[in-house]
Protein backbone atom coordinates (compact mmCIF):
# COMPACT_ATOMS: atom_id res chain seq x y z
CA UNK A 1 0.00 0.00 0.00
CA UNK A 2 3.01 2.15 -0.45
CA UNK A 3 0.90 4.25 -2.77
CA UNK A 4 -2.27 5.09 -0.14
CA UNK A 5 -2.88 8.78 0.26
CA UNK A 6 -5.94 8.46 2.91
CA UNK A 7 -6.14 5.88 5.31
CA UNK A 8 -9.49 6.28 8.01
CA UNK A 9 -9.66 3.18 10.48
CA UNK A 10 -11.60 5.20 13.27
CA UNK A 11 -13.72 3.59 16.00
CA UNK A 12 -12.22 0.26 14.43
CA UNK A 13 -11.22 -1.53 18.23
CA UNK A 14 -7.13 -1.32 17.43
CA UNK A 15 -5.73 -2.38 19.91
CA UNK A 16 -2.14 -1.82 20.78
CA UNK A 17 1.29 -0.63 19.20
CA UNK A 18 1.47 1.48 15.72
CA UNK A 19 5.05 -0.51 14.05
CA UNK A 20 2.61 -1.23 10.72
CA UNK A 21 2.24 2.09 9.39
CA UNK A 22 5.92 2.82 8.39
CA UNK A 23 5.61 1.65 4.85
CA UNK A 24 3.12 3.94 4.01
CA UNK A 25 5.34 6.59 1.87
CA UNK A 26 2.27 8.61 0.12
CA UNK A 27 0.40 8.92 3.18
CA UNK A 28 -1.24 12.34 3.50
CA UNK A 29 -4.27 11.56 5.95
CA UNK A 30 -4.32 9.31 8.22
CA UNK A 31 -7.12 8.83 10.98
CA UNK A 32 -7.23 6.23 14.04
CA UNK A 33 -9.88 8.25 16.35
CA UNK A 34 -11.65 6.25 19.21
CA UNK A 35 -9.34 2.70 19.06
CA UNK A 36 -7.20 1.68 22.12
CA UNK A 37 -3.87 2.14 20.39
CA UNK A 38 -1.21 2.05 22.98
CA UNK A 39 2.87 3.01 23.16
CA UNK A 40 4.63 5.58 23.37
CA UNK A 41 3.75 8.37 20.82
CA UNK A 42 7.30 9.40 19.78
CA UNK A 43 7.54 5.64 18.63
CA UNK A 44 4.81 5.98 16.34
CA UNK A 45 6.31 9.37 14.65
CA UNK A 46 9.33 7.23 14.71
CA UNK A 47 7.71 4.51 12.33
CA UNK A 48 6.05 7.58 10.70
CA UNK A 49 9.63 9.37 9.93
CA UNK A 50 10.36 6.63 7.96
CA UNK A 51 8.64 6.78 5.14
CA UNK A 52 5.71 9.61 5.37
CA UNK A 53 7.70 12.21 6.92
CA UNK A 54 7.36 14.65 3.95
CA UNK A 55 3.60 14.17 2.70
CA UNK A 56 1.41 13.39 6.09
CA UNK A 57 -0.70 16.50 6.27
CA UNK A 58 -3.40 15.19 8.88
CA UNK A 59 -2.57 12.80 11.74
CA UNK A 60 -6.05 12.42 14.19
CA UNK A 61 -5.50 10.24 17.22
CA UNK A 62 -7.81 11.44 19.61
CA UNK A 63 -9.49 9.56 22.50
CA UNK A 64 -6.34 6.44 22.54
CA UNK A 65 -4.26 5.38 25.27
CA UNK A 66 -1.07 6.99 24.18
CA UNK A 67 1.45 8.05 26.29
CA UNK A 68 4.42 9.98 26.14
CA UNK A 69 6.08 13.37 25.63
CA UNK A 70 6.05 15.08 22.12
CA UNK A 71 8.60 14.01 19.76
CA UNK A 72 10.90 15.57 17.56
CA UNK A 73 8.47 17.77 14.83
CA UNK A 74 11.42 18.77 12.74
CA UNK A 75 10.63 15.62 10.03
CA UNK A 76 6.85 16.89 9.53
CA UNK A 77 6.77 20.41 8.81
CA UNK A 78 3.97 19.00 6.69
CA UNK A 79 1.63 18.96 8.97
CA UNK A 80 -1.50 20.73 8.93
CA UNK A 81 -4.06 18.99 11.16
CA UNK A 82 -2.96 17.39 14.55
CA UNK A 83 -5.49 15.86 16.60
CA UNK A 84 -4.03 13.96 20.49
CA UNK A 85 -7.26 14.76 22.37
CA UNK A 86 -8.06 12.59 24.94
CA UNK A 87 -4.62 10.86 25.82
CA UNK A 88 -2.14 10.17 28.34
CA UNK A 89 0.54 12.77 26.80
CA UNK A 90 2.79 14.44 29.31
CA UNK A 91 5.51 16.90 29.26
CA UNK A 92 6.21 20.47 27.83
CA UNK A 93 6.05 21.57 24.47
CA UNK A 94 9.91 21.07 22.87
CA UNK A 95 11.40 23.74 20.60
CA UNK A 96 11.06 21.60 17.82
CA UNK A 97 6.88 22.33 17.80
CA UNK A 98 7.76 25.59 15.82
CA UNK A 99 8.82 23.74 13.02
CA UNK A 100 4.85 23.10 12.52
CA UNK A 101 4.30 26.55 11.37
CA UNK A 102 1.62 25.04 8.20
CA UNK A 103 -0.71 23.79 11.25
CA UNK A 104 -4.73 24.85 10.37
CA UNK A 105 -5.78 23.13 13.54
CA UNK A 106 -4.46 21.83 16.88
CA UNK A 107 -6.22 19.67 19.45
CA UNK A 108 -4.11 18.53 22.28
CA UNK A 109 -7.37 18.35 25.15
CA UNK A 110 -7.76 16.21 27.62
CA UNK A 111 -3.98 15.24 28.05
CA UNK A 112 -1.43 16.02 31.17
CA UNK A 113 0.54 18.48 29.34
CA UNK A 114 2.14 21.03 31.61
CA UNK A 115 4.86 23.75 31.36
CA UNK A 116 3.94 27.10 29.40
CA UNK A 117 2.88 27.58 26.34
CA UNK A 118 5.12 28.31 23.67
CA UNK A 119 5.47 31.19 21.59
CA UNK A 120 2.37 30.99 18.59
CA UNK A 121 3.73 33.95 16.75
CA UNK A 122 5.02 31.09 14.08
CA UNK A 123 1.49 29.85 13.43
CA UNK A 124 -0.22 32.13 11.34
CA UNK A 125 -2.44 29.72 9.80
CA UNK A 126 -3.90 28.66 12.54
CA UNK A 127 -8.14 28.34 12.82
CA UNK A 128 -8.41 26.04 15.88
CA UNK A 129 -6.55 25.82 18.87
CA UNK A 130 -7.54 23.39 21.82
CA UNK A 131 -5.54 22.28 24.68
CA UNK A 132 -7.44 22.75 27.41
CA UNK A 133 -7.90 19.82 30.37
CA UNK A 134 -4.32 20.07 30.78
CA UNK A 135 -1.97 21.05 33.56
CA UNK A 136 -0.11 23.86 31.49
CA UNK A 137 0.88 27.22 33.89
CA UNK A 138 2.13 30.23 33.48
CA UNK A 139 0.32 33.50 31.41
CA UNK A 140 -1.84 33.62 28.66
CA UNK A 141 1.04 34.40 25.16
CA UNK A 142 0.28 37.55 23.81
CA UNK A 143 1.07 35.83 20.66
CA UNK A 144 -1.89 34.35 20.45
CA UNK A 145 -3.31 38.26 19.02
CA UNK A 146 -1.36 37.19 16.11
CA UNK A 147 -3.31 34.57 15.19
CA UNK A 148 -5.69 36.56 12.75
CA UNK A 149 -7.56 33.44 11.57
CA UNK A 150 -8.24 31.97 14.60
CA UNK A 151 -11.83 30.57 15.03
CA UNK A 152 -12.05 28.52 18.28
CA UNK A 153 -9.57 29.34 20.88
CA UNK A 154 -9.68 26.95 23.95
CA UNK A 155 -7.63 27.23 26.97
CA UNK A 156 -9.67 25.76 29.67
CA UNK A 157 -9.26 24.20 32.71
CA UNK A 158 -5.15 24.58 32.94
CA UNK A 159 -3.35 26.64 35.76
CA UNK A 160 -2.93 29.55 33.64
CA UNK A 161 -2.87 33.16 35.57
CA UNK A 162 -2.43 36.73 35.04
CA UNK A 163 -4.33 39.47 33.15
CA UNK A 164 -5.70 39.34 29.50
CA UNK A 165 -6.76 42.56 27.76
CA UNK A 166 -8.21 43.59 24.86
CA UNK A 167 -4.36 43.42 22.84
CA UNK A 168 -4.76 39.54 22.96
CA UNK A 169 -7.90 39.51 21.29
CA UNK A 170 -7.74 42.88 19.03
CA UNK A 171 -7.08 41.25 15.54
CA UNK A 172 -8.82 38.08 15.88
CA UNK A 173 -11.68 38.87 13.39
CA UNK A 174 -12.48 35.53 12.46
CA UNK A 175 -13.11 34.17 17.08
CA UNK A 176 -16.64 32.85 17.10
CA UNK A 177 -15.54 30.32 19.65
CA UNK A 178 -13.75 31.84 23.08
CA UNK A 179 -13.40 28.88 26.28
CA UNK A 180 -10.82 30.47 29.10
CA UNK A 181 -12.75 28.69 31.73
CA UNK A 182 -11.41 27.15 35.27
CA UNK A 183 -8.61 29.33 35.34
CA UNK A 184 -6.73 32.56 37.39
CA UNK A 185 -7.04 34.61 34.66
CA UNK A 186 -7.85 38.55 35.36
CA UNK A 187 -9.86 39.54 31.93
CA UNK A 188 -8.93 43.53 32.31
CA UNK A 189 -10.75 45.26 29.21
CA UNK A 190 -11.57 49.18 28.42
CA UNK A 191 -15.33 50.01 28.79
CA UNK A 192 -15.06 51.38 25.44
CA UNK A 193 -13.73 48.39 23.54
CA UNK A 194 -15.42 47.34 20.68
CA UNK A 195 -14.16 43.52 19.43
CA UNK A 196 -13.68 42.51 15.87
CA UNK A 197 -15.36 39.34 16.35
CA UNK A 198 -18.76 38.04 17.15
CA UNK A 199 -18.78 34.87 19.36
CA UNK A 200 -21.05 32.08 19.54
CA UNK A 201 -19.68 30.21 22.45
CA UNK A 202 -18.61 32.03 25.48
CA UNK A 203 -17.13 30.22 28.36
CA UNK A 204 -15.81 32.40 31.04
CA UNK A 205 -16.25 30.34 34.48
CA UNK A 206 -14.12 30.90 37.19
CA UNK A 207 -12.21 33.69 35.36
CA UNK A 208 -12.50 37.34 37.20
CA UNK A 209 -14.43 39.78 35.07
CA UNK A 210 -16.14 41.83 37.59
CA UNK A 211 -16.74 43.47 40.27
CA UNK A 212 -18.49 45.37 37.41
CA UNK A 213 -21.27 43.55 34.43
CA UNK A 214 -18.63 43.27 31.81
CA UNK A 215 -19.15 46.46 28.63
CA UNK A 216 -18.14 44.79 26.03
CA UNK A 217 -20.79 41.72 25.99
CA UNK A 218 -23.34 44.40 24.81
CA UNK A 219 -21.63 43.92 21.17
CA UNK A 220 -22.01 40.35 21.05
CA UNK A 221 -25.18 39.34 19.43
CA UNK A 222 -25.04 35.53 17.92
CA UNK A 223 -24.04 33.77 21.35
CA UNK A 224 -25.77 30.54 22.00
CA UNK A 225 -23.36 29.27 24.88
CA UNK A 226 -23.13 31.80 27.87
CA UNK A 227 -21.08 30.93 31.11
CA UNK A 228 -19.54 33.54 33.82
CA UNK A 229 -19.98 31.67 37.00
CA UNK A 230 -18.09 32.26 39.61
CA UNK A 231 -16.37 35.51 38.26
CA UNK A 232 -16.86 37.50 40.98
CA UNK A 233 -19.21 39.98 39.21
CA UNK A 234 -20.99 42.55 41.87
CA UNK A 235 -23.59 44.64 39.78
CA UNK A 236 -26.94 45.32 38.76
CA UNK A 237 -27.48 42.98 35.64
CA UNK A 238 -28.00 45.75 32.60
CA UNK A 239 -31.64 45.13 30.87
CA UNK A 240 -29.30 45.61 27.32
CA UNK A 241 -27.92 41.42 28.22
CA UNK A 242 -31.70 40.36 27.98
CA UNK A 243 -32.10 41.70 24.17
CA UNK A 244 -28.56 40.37 22.94
CA UNK A 245 -28.86 37.07 21.78
CA UNK A 246 -32.52 35.32 21.39
CA UNK A 247 -30.65 32.37 20.08
CA UNK A 248 -29.61 31.88 23.36
CA UNK A 249 -29.63 27.89 24.59
CA UNK A 250 -27.74 27.75 27.33
CA UNK A 251 -27.34 30.42 30.28
CA UNK A 252 -24.97 30.10 33.43
CA UNK A 253 -23.99 33.65 35.44
CA UNK A 254 -24.38 31.95 38.73
CA UNK A 255 -22.21 32.09 41.88
CA UNK A 256 -21.58 36.10 41.71
CA UNK A 257 -23.35 38.79 43.47
CA UNK A 258 -25.69 39.63 40.52
CA UNK A 259 -28.84 41.52 41.18
CA UNK A 260 -32.25 42.77 39.17
CA UNK A 261 -35.31 41.12 38.14
CA UNK A 262 -35.71 38.93 35.56
CA UNK A 263 -37.64 39.57 32.94
CA UNK A 264 -40.28 37.04 30.95
CA UNK A 265 -37.81 34.79 29.56
CA UNK A 266 -40.09 32.86 27.30
CA UNK A 267 -39.99 35.94 24.65
CA UNK A 268 -36.02 36.75 25.53
CA UNK A 269 -34.64 33.17 24.53
CA UNK A 270 -37.17 31.06 23.01
CA UNK A 271 -35.23 28.21 22.52
CA UNK A 272 -32.95 27.65 25.48
CA UNK A 273 -32.82 24.43 27.27
CA UNK A 274 -30.39 25.48 30.65
CA UNK A 275 -30.66 28.14 33.01
CA UNK A 276 -28.80 28.69 36.17
CA UNK A 277 -28.85 31.62 37.79
CA UNK A 278 -28.39 30.36 41.37
CA UNK A 279 -26.04 32.20 43.94
CA UNK A 280 -27.04 35.62 43.15
CA UNK A 281 -28.99 38.74 44.50
CA UNK A 282 -31.81 38.38 41.81
CA UNK A 283 -35.26 39.68 43.21
CA UNK A 284 -38.63 40.02 42.11
CA UNK A 285 -41.25 37.25 40.93
CA UNK A 286 -40.32 33.83 38.81
CA UNK A 287 -41.31 34.91 35.28
CA UNK A 288 -42.49 32.02 32.87
CA UNK A 289 -40.07 29.87 30.78
CA UNK A 290 -40.24 28.33 27.67
CA UNK A 291 -41.48 25.00 26.59
CA UNK A 292 -38.04 23.81 25.64
CA UNK A 293 -36.52 24.66 28.96
CA UNK A 294 -35.12 21.59 30.49
CA UNK A 295 -33.10 22.25 33.88
CA UNK A 296 -33.50 25.58 36.14
CA UNK A 297 -31.44 26.97 38.87
CA UNK A 298 -32.88 29.37 41.00
CA UNK A 299 -31.83 28.71 44.24
CA UNK A 300 -30.16 30.93 46.69
CA UNK A 301 -31.67 34.12 45.75
CA UNK A 302 -34.39 36.65 46.80
CA UNK A 303 -37.43 35.54 44.54
CA UNK A 304 -40.68 36.21 46.04
CA UNK A 305 -42.07 32.62 45.91
CA UNK A 306 -42.59 29.68 43.69
CA UNK A 307 -46.42 30.35 43.62
CA UNK A 308 -45.49 33.22 41.49
CA UNK A 309 -45.51 30.90 38.55
CA UNK A 310 -48.69 29.84 39.38
CA UNK A 311 -50.38 31.75 41.88
CA UNK A 312 -53.78 29.75 41.81
CA UNK A 313 -51.91 26.47 43.08
CA UNK A 314 -50.98 28.49 46.23
CA UNK A 315 -54.64 27.40 47.28
CA UNK A 316 -54.07 23.52 47.35
CA UNK A 317 -51.72 23.72 50.10
CA UNK A 318 -54.15 24.02 53.07
CA UNK A 319 -51.69 24.32 55.40
CA UNK A 320 -50.57 27.39 54.50
CA UNK A 321 -54.09 29.18 55.16
CA UNK A 322 -53.71 32.12 57.30
CA UNK A 323 -49.69 31.49 57.70
CA UNK A 324 -47.08 33.88 56.67
CA UNK A 325 -44.74 31.33 57.14
CA UNK A 326 -43.42 31.35 53.50
CA UNK A 327 -43.64 27.39 51.76
CA UNK A 328 -40.50 26.16 52.04
CA UNK A 329 -40.11 27.17 55.59
CA UNK A 330 -43.38 25.77 56.60
CA UNK A 331 -43.31 22.14 58.92
CA UNK A 332 -46.34 20.65 56.75
CA UNK A 333 -44.26 21.02 53.88
CA UNK A 334 -42.79 17.80 53.85
CA UNK A 335 -45.04 15.35 55.15
CA UNK A 336 -47.10 16.75 52.30
CA UNK A 337 -44.22 16.22 49.41
CA UNK A 338 -43.49 12.82 51.09
CA UNK A 339 -47.88 12.09 50.14
CA UNK A 340 -47.16 13.02 46.12
CA UNK A 341 -43.96 10.89 46.66
CA UNK A 342 -45.52 8.16 48.35
CA UNK A 343 -48.30 8.38 45.71
CA UNK A 344 -46.01 8.51 42.64
CA UNK A 345 -43.60 5.59 43.40
CA UNK A 346 -46.84 3.12 43.83
CA UNK A 347 -47.92 4.25 40.30
CA UNK A 348 -43.98 3.85 39.38
CA UNK A 349 -44.39 0.41 41.30
CA UNK A 350 -47.91 -0.58 39.03
CA UNK A 351 -46.89 1.03 35.76
CA UNK A 352 -43.82 -1.99 35.67
CA UNK A 353 -46.01 -4.32 37.19
CA UNK A 354 -48.89 -4.12 34.74
CA UNK A 355 -48.33 -1.36 32.63
CA UNK A 356 -50.82 1.19 33.71
CA UNK A 357 -50.76 2.94 37.09
CA UNK A 358 -53.84 2.83 38.80
CA UNK A 359 -54.43 4.29 42.54
CA UNK A 360 -56.99 3.69 45.60
CA UNK A 361 -60.53 4.95 43.96
CA UNK A 362 -61.28 6.80 47.39
CA UNK A 363 -58.17 8.41 47.03
CA UNK A 364 -58.53 9.79 44.13
CA UNK A 365 -62.43 10.90 44.59
CA UNK A 366 -61.05 13.29 47.09
CA UNK A 367 -58.09 14.23 45.08
CA UNK A 368 -60.49 14.67 42.12
CA UNK A 369 -62.63 16.79 44.12
CA UNK A 370 -59.95 18.87 46.13
CA UNK A 371 -58.45 19.95 42.68
CA UNK A 372 -61.72 20.66 40.79
CA UNK A 373 -62.79 22.71 44.16
CA UNK A 374 -59.27 24.98 44.38
CA UNK A 375 -59.57 25.56 40.21
CA UNK A 376 -56.24 23.65 39.00
CA UNK A 377 -55.56 23.55 36.07
CA UNK A 378 -53.02 21.90 33.73
CA UNK A 379 -50.08 23.95 34.57
CA UNK A 380 -50.56 23.70 38.05
CA UNK A 381 -49.37 19.58 37.12
CA UNK A 382 -46.90 20.32 34.66
CA UNK A 383 -45.01 22.37 37.98
CA UNK A 384 -45.37 20.04 40.21
CA UNK A 385 -43.82 17.43 37.89
CA UNK A 386 -41.15 19.59 37.06
CA UNK A 387 -40.31 20.42 41.50
CA UNK A 388 -40.77 16.36 41.50
CA UNK A 389 -37.94 15.09 38.83
CA UNK A 390 -35.97 17.86 40.29
CA UNK A 391 -35.72 16.48 43.61
CA UNK A 392 -35.77 13.28 42.76
CA UNK A 393 -32.46 14.13 40.44
CA UNK A 394 -30.95 16.50 43.28
CA UNK A 395 -31.69 13.33 46.09
CA UNK A 396 -29.69 10.06 43.83
CA UNK A 397 -27.24 12.45 41.36
CA UNK A 398 -25.41 9.13 40.78
CA UNK A 399 -28.37 7.46 39.48
CA UNK A 400 -30.21 9.69 37.45
CA UNK A 401 -30.42 8.96 33.64
CA UNK A 402 -32.61 9.82 30.73
CA UNK A 403 -34.13 6.21 31.20
CA UNK A 404 -35.10 7.40 35.10
CA UNK A 405 -36.45 10.33 34.03
CA UNK A 406 -38.79 9.12 31.59
CA UNK A 407 -39.74 6.27 34.06
CA UNK A 408 -40.83 8.74 36.83
CA UNK A 409 -42.24 11.09 34.11
CA UNK A 410 -44.79 8.34 33.10
CA UNK A 411 -45.39 7.09 36.07
CA UNK A 412 -46.10 10.99 37.58
CA UNK A 413 -48.20 11.56 34.08
CA UNK A 414 -50.53 8.69 34.93
CA UNK A 415 -51.05 9.52 38.47
CA UNK A 416 -51.60 13.01 37.15
CA UNK A 417 -54.32 11.53 34.32
CA UNK A 418 -56.11 9.78 37.26
CA UNK A 419 -56.21 12.63 39.35
CA UNK A 420 -57.64 14.80 36.12
CA UNK A 421 -60.18 12.22 35.65
CA UNK A 422 -61.89 12.51 38.54
CA UNK A 423 -61.76 16.11 38.86
CA UNK A 424 -64.63 16.21 35.91
CA UNK A 425 -67.67 17.73 37.35
CA UNK A 426 -71.08 15.74 37.32
CA UNK A 427 -73.35 16.58 35.00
Amino acid sequence: MTSLLHLDLSYSQIVGPLKSFGNLCSLKTLSLNNNNLTGQLPELFFYLSNCSKGTLETLLLNDNILSGSFPDFTLFSSLRELQLQGNNLNGSFPKSFGQLSNLTILNLDDNILSGSIPDLSVFVSLRKLCIGDNLLNGTLPKSIGKLSKLKVLDVSSNLLEGTVTEAYLSNLSRLSYLDLSSNSLTLNFKDNWVPPFQLETILMRDCQLGPRFPKWLQTQHTFSEFDISNARISDTIPTWFWDLSPSLVFLNISHNRISGVLPNLTFKFPHIYGIDLSYNNFEGTIPPVGPDLEHLILSNNKFSGIFEIAPSAKKLFKFLKDSDVPVEQNPQLKPHAMTVFVMTCESAVQLRKAGKATVRESTLKDLGATHLKYGVVDEHFEVTKYALLETIKEAVPEMWSPEMKNAWAEAYDQLAAAIQNEMKPLN
